[in-house]
């Protein structure tokens, strides 16, 4: 069982990992560009989709509907990509507390709400600057280097514990 601190900062490395590959704000130009043809419920509808209903087996050949662009590159890979998959895994990776499970799926769900919301409300994307946009994305992906540098270093801390663990059997 974790305590109150680290589960805080648990939350906070959850939240800020999946915003970080996520970037709704930098994302949601992307979108615009992508859904600029069609009318206001065809975007909310394609928004939905590669959000809400985002499922990578269920994708099918879809080259003609203008929803297409909801699987492919919407929801896979710039929302539901490796980053946002290796993220997932590595903060439940050696966990085995179902709360912890718990938490990285409720924070991914409010990242996809947060997603959603920036990419339905364009009028409030289109209210930001682009250099504001430039800024929260060079941001987002500073942020991204430093959950790459952390899982880098977790990562070799296992391997090193795990191969002295075998050197001290021998």
């Amino acid at each position: 069982m974790m305590s109150q601190d680290s589960l805080i900062a648990f939350v906070l490395q959850t939240f800020f990992s999946f915003i970080a590959i996520m970037n709704p704000i930098g994302n949601t130009p992307i979108f615009l560009s992508l859904v600029s043809h069609l009318s206001e419920p065809e975007r909310i509808k394609v928004a939905r989709t590669g959000i809400i209903e985002e499922h990578p087996w269920l994708f099918e050949e879809v080259e003609d509907d203008p929803e297409s662009v909801a699987f492919t590159p919407l929801g896979t890979p710039i929302l539901a990509g490796p980053g946002t998959i290796t993220s997932a895994l590595s903060l439940t990776v050696n966990k085995s507390d179902l709360s912890v499970i718990f938490i990285v799926i409720t924070t991914f769900a409010l990242v996809c709400l947060i997603t959603y919301i920036c990419f339905i409300y364009e009028k409030l994307t289109k209210s930001m600057s682009p250099s504001f946009i430039g800024v929260i994305t060079r941001l987002m992906g500073l942020v991204l280097s430093v959950v790459a540098v952390q899982m880098i270093i977790e990562g070799v801390m296992e391997v090193s514990v795990n191969l002295i663990k075998r050197l001290k059997a021998f």
